[in-house]
């Protein structure tokens, strides 16, 4: 980190006062995985981990959680199985955080915070913490996979890793679509050539430690933040994905504990309500838009380019105030495409990609487009 980034590093952890882990210090790599009423699924995992081949040493951090005003039993069990275990894994830590607001996110925040705060400002470049669920056991290859993805782009600031869920039979069909949904998704955005196409599984990505700062951290959401969390780390830089077989295996079990996400989405899909399909034109769409931003002039002329947008686009972008924000925009970007390229997307985001497609199908009717 440059003197900038550790000032950076020192503020953001003044303003969220991390929990102090004593020997987690030594470590390059760390695994957080938040655990809330999850003993039954917690020994696989951890097993699954320990018995990961490891080209260097990992630490696993257990955050121990529960929402505020649930049964906190689970969670002091889990705390005195992983008190246990301890006793014979010198790379396994945990942190207790009873009475959480924000979900599983404000947990998955806790852990990779902790991380932030042991570590030494000089090495947050080559740090990399592994975002897991508790119910999400890995592959034997798990960290020598990734360790030849950090080598193969060094410059990467995070990685998405191939995931295959897990079900019983009354719900595997389920999963399945679901599984193809999500793949559809990131599949069309890339189509489109959208920086965002990736794919946002909150087991199945890791983020540099530089980066994780860069990106301001894990925010505090009722769901969905691993979603919003990379999106706001595509804007540091380059987030890559793996290609391969899985090596993360989440639970596809069916859960209303947050208000969208993989267990809603097998009970709706169970109960006859599949996710809603963005039609195949709606990305066309998106594809001619992010094609008008390659031109080598762009942003010299914004009023000459926003009126040879299509219709729809335009419509976007007036209901989102656009055109006054871009001119506010263009006068602090320097002057060259590519600068006001990336000023763009960090603009036209995941989110905004994603009402974007929305706007358009809302706009032309899906039996009309």
């Amino acid at each position: 980190m440059s003197g900038r980034e550790a000032f950076a590093r020192e503020k953001y952890l003044r303003r969220h006062m991390p929990d102090a882990l004593p020997g987690l210090e030594k470590f390059s790599r760390v695994v957080v995985l938040p655990a809330w009423n999850e003993l039954e699924f917690l020994p696989e995992t951890l097993d699954s981990l320990e018995q990961a081949e490891k080209p260097v040493p990992v630490a696993v951090l257990v955050v121990v959680n529960h929402p505020r005003g649930s049964d906190p039993a689970p969670s002091i069990a889990a705390a005195e199985f992983l008190r246990v275990r301890q006793q014979t894994d010198k790379s396994l830590f945990f942190l207790e955080a009873p009475d959480l607001d924000g979900g599983v996110g404000e947990a998955r925040k806790r852990g990779m915070d902790a991380y932030l705060g042991a570590r030494s400002v000089a090495t947050a470049a080559s740090d990399w913490i592994f975002s897991l669920d508790a119910d999400a056991p890995v592959a034997r290859d798990y960290f020598v996979r990734a360790e030849a993805a950090f080598r193969s782009i060094p410059d990467a600031t995070g990685w998405t890793f191939p995931y295959r869920h897990r079900a019983d039979p009354e719900t595997l069909t389920a999963v399945r679509r679901y599984e193809e949904h999500l793949a559809r998704y990131a599949a069309k955005l890339r189509e489109a050539r959208s920086p965002y196409a990736i794919h946002t599984i909150g087991s199945a990505f890791c983020v540099r430690l530089d980066h994780y700062l860069k990106a301001d951290g894990m925010k505090i959401r009722p769901a969905g933040e691993d979603f919003y969390f990379l999106c706001e780390l595509v804007k540091t830089g380059k987030v890559s994905e793996m290609d391969g077989e899985p090596v993360v295996f989440p639970s596809g079990r069916i859960s209303g504990r947050t208000p969208f996400g993989t267990g809603r989405a097998v009970r709706g899909i169970l109960a006859g309500d599949p996710p809603e399909e963005i039609p195949d034109e709606a990305f066309a769409e998106l594809k001619a838009l992010l094609e008008t931003i390659e031109d080598p002039r762009f942003g010299e002329a914004p009023e000459e380019w926003f009126s040879a947008l299509p219709e729809v686009a335009r419509a976007f972008f007036a209901a989102e105030k656009f055109p006054p924000l871009w001119e506010k925009v263009l006068r602090n970007t320097p002057r060259n495409a590519e600068a006001r390229r990336a000023a763009f997307h960090r603009w036209f985001d995941g989110l905004k990609t994603l009402r974007f497609l929305h706007f358009v199908r809302s706009m032309r009717g899906s039996a009309a487009i």
